[in-house]
């Protein structure tokens, strides 16, 4: 029975006759049997289907185990994949992990990978010995038994801790866990909104490993007096200004401060500074301070947001061989720091080995300091970028930096020069200038006669970089083969 018999008995006006009826229930039992089959058809089809699925998957996962097994990293020994963990633990920023659990996490995201890497954390120690805590009331349960991992796992390895409260009253279980550990702080690193909120349980506190400390406060205050019994403390780092005390920073030998107004006054008192890096905003010292003399130092790096010469009117410094200065805000010309820094090196009759330039000066007053600089080894220049302020590495920068073919020592700039890293965010730039000036104090011929050092490395970071500027500079490329320590690399962070 097709379609057309169906549709002509619908239209009958008295039904359908009694002799149609059986042919119809006919009809229907060979459809219910047909229905069936493709029923029955279909569901063999979709259990093969899935078992194809599966299949499918369980290929897929062999693949996937097999292609790890040529995986590069496969081929890393146990004990160099345990080094890269450890440099991670150290090195990564956990201030996402801290936030999110109170304590960082990156051994335990390292050790969920597989089974090997699993086992390397579980058995290197020092990879438990980095240590980033929120030291907050409202996480105290989890993070207990987190930090109790980390103190179990981390053996007796020296700690690197790093404490994090932004409250007034931080969690007592956490600091009493902490403290209990104490002996082996090594490095400590303290985000608090007052260091008069640790004072009491830090005070008598025994700190015989104590060799890094790092102080960032919010509100300032505090006593430094209270890391008094940590006799190994030698590298100090203070944003905020806390009462001094001269038995602590006596032991100081590489600090990096704030210039507020008790800066002269703690300096007077790091009577072993060998390293001093000194951040200014053109406010927080006095200019009638008195000279203050620092026979041990002998490297000083002067950060300031604006142009600023303050730490140079009162630092005295006759050990100084490195020097590095930075200015933050490129929208300031330089408006006359660079008086006070000759006037500062004519008084420490230093014998500078080492400069690094990030300020905005012309060509010309950096070519007047580097002739005043006869022993100088190492000179790194960076440029700023801005509009107002004046150009350094020109023409006239590099080529007074050449050497002429008949030039001595005495009437050459920068005649003991082996390292020079240039680092320029504008442009045009003089190519073939740089060149030549490279080439002069390259040439060991020419050199051995005017008694000029031969330079040895040098770094060349350029705006934009293409196909050209490799091509154009293929002969300074071709002297490492007897050499030359030469790089090439783009300033852009676009």
């Amino acid at each position: 029975m097709d379609k057309i018999d169906i549709h002509r008995y619908s239209r009958l006006p008295r039904g359908i006759p009694e002799q149609y009826v059986c042919d119809i229930q006919e009809s229907l039992r060979f459809l219910d049997e047909e229905l069936d089959g493709c029923n029955d058809e279909i569901s063999r089809l979709e259990r093969r289907i899935l078992s194809l699925k599966n299949r499918r998957e369980a290929v897929k996962k062999q693949t996937m185990d097999l292609q790890a097994l040529l995986s590069p990293i496969r081929r890393i020994p146990n004990e160099l994949l345990s080094q890269i963990f450890r440099l991670i633990c150290d090195d990564n920023d956990t201030r996402y992990a801290t936030e999110r659990w109170g304590i960082s996490t990156l051994p335990f995201q390292l050790g969920a990978v597989c089974f090997r890497w699993r086992s390397l954390c579980l058995a290197d120690s020092r990879i438990w010995a980095t240590l980033v805590i929120n030291c907050g009331k409202e996480r105290d349960i989890r993070v207990v038994e987190l930090l109790d991992l980390f103190l179990e796992r981390s053996k007796q390895q020296s700690l690197r801790l790093k404490m994090v409260c932004f409250q007034y009253q931080p969690s007592a279980s956490l600091i009493r866990k902490l403290t209990g550990c104490s002996s082996r702080w090594k490095d400590l690193t303290l985000t608090l909104i007052d260091l008069s909120s640790l004072s009491s349980e830090l005070r008598e506190l025994p700190l015989p490993a104590l060799e890094f400390l790092d102080i960032k406060t919010m509100e300032g205050g505090g006593d430094l007096g209270i890391f008094a019994h940590a006799p190994k403390l030698q590298t100090l780092a203070v944003i905020e200004s806390l009462t001094l005390n001269s038995i602590v920073l006596g032991r100081i030998t590489d600090l990096a401060c704030y210039a507020g107004t008790r800066v002269q006054s703690a300096l007077g008192m790091c009577s072993n500074l060998r390293t001093l890096d000194i951040s200014s905003f053109g406010h927080g010292t006095s200019a009638h301070m008195g000279l203050t003399v620092i026979p041990t130092l002998t490297s000083l790096s002067a950060t300031s947001a604006v142009p600023d010469d303050e730490v140079f009117r009162f630092v005295t410094a006759p050990a100084l061989i490195s020097l590095s200065l930075r200015q933050l805000c490129p929208d300031d010309p330089d408006s006359g720091t660079q008086p006070h820094i000759f006037r500062f090196l004519d008084r420490s009759h230093c014998s500078l080995t080492k400069l690094s330039v990030e300020v905005p000066w012309t060509d010309q007053e950096l070519l007047a300091l580097l002739r005043i600089l006869p022993n100088l080894e190492e000179l790194s220049v960076h440029t700023l970028k801005g509009s107002r302020l004046p150009l350094t590495i020109t023409k006239h920068f590099l080529k007074g930096l050449h050497v002429p073919p008949r030039s001595s020592p005495s009437n050459a700039i920068l005649p003991k020069l082996i390292s020079l890293t240039l680092e320029t965010s504008l442009a045009p730039f003089a190519h073939a200038m740089f060149k030549k000036m490279i080439l002069s104090r390259w040439n060991l011929g020419h050199l051995s006669s005017t008694g000029v050092a031969c330079i040895r490395f040098v770094n060349l970071g350029l705006p934009r970089l293409s196909p050209a500027n490799e091509q154009e500079y293929a002969d300074l490329f071709s002297l490492r083969k007897v050499g030359l320590c030469f790089d090439l690399h783009s300033t852009s962070t676009a």
